[in-house]
């Protein structure tokens, strides 16, 4: 296993390992044998926004445990679910087994639908576009798949202006012609363009390395405790001389510490 270590600016995190195998699950089990999860397609995506066209992250692809599975609706409607969230095949024992759950994980996400994280998309706008074909960066602010793939119609059109300044006034979007088959479930991976990787229960890739990209979070009630100045406590310690007021000066230098 390869590992390459870069920093990108997130409020979250702040490191990021890459974890890299021609196997899918131990790549991914890497990451997480590691103490880390694997960032999700809108992650890389804010993360090329926010750092040069000039760096590595820019320079490879990468694979996510984002998923698009095709589907039909209660109603009968053939969809797209693309979802950047915790999902049954995030766990890398559960790749190989993918297509007997497949079913059960496209409605689990299809109630998910939020348009921020989960996406659902008609098929018919999948199925026009090519398989193998460049969509002018122009167009692909309207292409909704490409949309829904990157995150967001925000994102996409910050995304969009920084790839023309790294690759250009294409982009790519590829899928396998297998894609139209129901209750496929892919990951998603992200390079010179957008990419449905082979179906999930598909862990090799032949001489093509699957890299994941590795973060730890951090605890949401996390926070930074600051110490204050000799200073700051001489000026709340000279307001107090009587013994008594000690319990209060105790409380506004507690306060200090924020």
């Amino acid at each position: 296993m390869k590992e390459e270590i870069f920093k990108i600016p997130n409020e979250g995190f702040t490191e990021v390992k890459e974890f890299c195998n021609a196997n899918v699950n131990y790549a991914l089990a890497d990451c997480q044998n590691n103490g880390m999860r694997a960032l999700f397609i809108p992650e890389i995506v804010d993360a090329r926004i926010a750092l040069p066209t000039s760096s590595k992250i820019w320079q490879l692809w990468y694979c996510a445990p984002s998923v698009s599975v095709i589907g039909r609706t209660k109603f009968d409607r053939k969809v797209v679910v693309y979802a950047h969230v915790q999902n049954y095949f995030c766990n890398p024992e559960h790749v190989k087994d993918s297509k007997s759950r497949v079913h059960d994980e496209f409605l689990k996400l299809l109630d998910m639908e939020d348009n921020k994280k989960v996406f659902v998309v008609d098929y018919d706008a999948f199925r026009t576009t090519d398989a193998n074909g460049l969509i002018d960066t122009s167009k692909a602010l309207k292409h909704l798949p490409t949309i829904a793939f990157l995150g967001g119609k925000e994102r996409t059109e910050a995304y969009i202006a920084k790839h023309e300044d790294a690759i250009g006034k294409k982009i790519g979007f590829w899928h396998y012609r297998d894609s139209d088959d129901i209750h496929h479930g892919r990951f998603l991976m992200l390079g010179t363009g957008c990419s449905l990787t082979p179906p999930s229960g598909d862990t090799f890739l032949g001489n093509v390395f699957w890299s994941f990209l590795g973060v730890r979070d951090k605890p949401e009630d996390a926070r930074i405790i600051s110490s204050p100045s000799l200073e700051q406590i001489m000026k709340v310690s000279s307001k107090y001389i009587a013994p008594a007021d000690i319990k209060e000066a105790e409380k506004e230098i507690g306060a200090l510490y924020k």
